[in-house]
């Protein structure tokens, strides 16, 4: 004989009294998480700015005082239109520039620092060195460039290394493609090469 299974079901009332307490305990989770996942974050950008400093140290050692080196570290909001999105935008940047005359000094300058930032242990390598099309960085005296992609090992964020010769003023009598495009020639001899290495992200807050 065939028996008759009844199952309860739960009154609206109290089904909606669960939906609001499991509603009510992710909220206060996510509030109370919030402290937790700032911390994590500015360690995140602290340790980057750690392993930068590294990284200056050994190319001011290489530098000995015959090129200006500089390092810097700034935070900036992001934002949407007008209004800021509560997030930010963390760098950490080491630059120097210098004016050359000769495609020898660019080579002589990429041979001593290059080594020294693609060798540092707290770097993996994403990429290759890339020269831009056309492919004339240190080959001929033209507005060219090369970089290459890393990421810093503790931190996880990415780092670009820039090196990029340029006109060191503007030829009023040119146009902006003969003055600026790559494989322009550099006027009168006089070259301006500017070398970065630039690790960026987006962040919680304003670390820097």
């Amino acid at each position: 004989m065939a028996k008759n299974t009844t199952i309860k079901k739960l009154p609206i009332k109290k089904i909606l009294l669960i939906i609001t307490g499991v509603i009510i305990l992710i909220i206060a989770v996510y509030f109370i998480s919030l402290p937790i996942r700032d911390k994590l974050d500015q360690n995140r950008f602290e340790k980057l700015d750690a392993q930068m400093q590294l990284v200056f140290k050994d190319i001011k050692a290489a530098a000995n005082n015959s090129d200006q080196w500089n390092y810097k570290t700034s935070c900036t909001p992001n934002m949407t239109g007008w209004a800021r999105t509560g997030g930010y935008t963390c760098t950490a940047l080491i630059t120097m520039e210098k004016p050359v005359t000769t495609v020898q000094e660019i080579n002589s300058l990429q041979a001593r620092y290059y080594p020294v930032i693609d060798s540092f242990s707290g770097f993996t390598q994403k990429t290759e060195l890339n020269p831009q099309l056309p492919d004339d960085f240190g080959k001929k005296f033209v507005v060219s460039s090369a970089e290459k992609h890393y990421i810093e090992k503790k931190s996880g964020v990415e780092c670009i290394y820039i090196i990029s010769l340029n006109q060191s003023s503007e030829d009023k009598n040119k146009s902006y493609s003969e003055n600026f495009l790559s494989g322009s020639t550099i006027n009168t001899d006089n070259g301006n090469i500017s070398t970065t290495l630039r690790c960026r992200e987006d962040s919680r807050g304003s670390w820097y």
